[in-house]
C-alpha cells in the first residue's frame, strides 16, 4: 500500500466509527425540579450612619478635608449621609448684582485631599422601591459672618443629576429647589 491508499483507508475507518457512534446514541429524558430560595432582610437600625463616599467614585469612602468639621448624617433606613457646605470664598463688595459660584468640595480619599463636586448622599435601604424626594430650602436670607443680611441673595442649584453605585447616571430635569 502506498501513502495515498493508507490515508483513504484511514478516513473511511474513522467515518464508519463516527456514523456507528452517532446512530447508536440516545439522549435520556431530562426532568425538572422546583426548589425554594429563602432570604430574610432586616432594616438598618436608626442609629446606623452610612459612611460618606466619593461622588465621582462611590466605591471610595471619603473623609472631611483637614480643618473641616462634617455634620453627622441622619441614620436610619432612608438617610441623608452627607451634604456639602457651600463656600463662596472672599468676594469684593459691590453695588451690582453678581453671581458667585461655590467652590468645589474638598475631601480626603485614601489620605489624599481632592476636590469633588458639591453633593448630597442619600441612602435608601428600606427595600420597598418606594422612591423619595429631596427638598433643599434656604431658611431665611443669607447672612455674612457678621450676621449682616445679604438682601435678595439666593442660591440656585444647576446641573442636578442622580448617580448610584453602579455608575448609572440619571438626568433629573424635574428636580426642584426652593429659594
Amino acid at each position: 500500500m502506498n501513502m495515498k491508499q493508507i490515508i483513504v483507508v484511514g478516513l473511511a475507518t474513522i467515518s464508519a466509527v463516527i456514523v456507528s457512534i452517532g446512530s447508536g446514541a440516545h439522549a435520556a429524558e431530562v426532568g425538572s425540579v422546583t426548589s425554594d430560595g429563602k432570604v430574610k432582610f432586616t432594616q438598618q437600625t436608626s442609629g446606623d450612619i452610612n459612611p460618606s463616599v466619593n461622588p465621582l467614585n462611590p466605591d471610595q469612602p471619603l473623609d472631611p478635608a483637614e480643618g473641616d468639621t462634617p455634620y453627622p448624617g441622619t441614620g436610619g433606613p432612608l438617610s441623608i449621609d452627607y451634604a456639602s457646605s457651600f463656600d463662596f470664598g472672599t468676594q469684593e463688595i459691590s453695588a451690582e448684582t453678581k453671581t458667585y459660584h461655590a467652590k468645589l468640595d474638598k475631601v480626603r480619599v485614601d489620605g489624599e485631599e481632592i476636590e469633588v463636586p458639591n453633593s448630597v448622599q442619600v441612602t435608601d435601604n428600606r427595600g420597598n422601591n418606594a422612591g423619595w424626594h429631596l427638598t433643599v430650602a434656604q431658611n431665611g436670607q443669607l447672612e455674612d459672618e457678621s450676621n449682616r443680611t445679604l438682601a435678595g441673595a439666593e442660591i440656585e442649584l444647576k446641573k442636578r443629576h442622580s448617580c448610584h453605585k453602579n455608575w448609572v447616571r440619571y438626568h433629573t430635569p424635574g428636580s426642584q429647589s426652593t429659594n
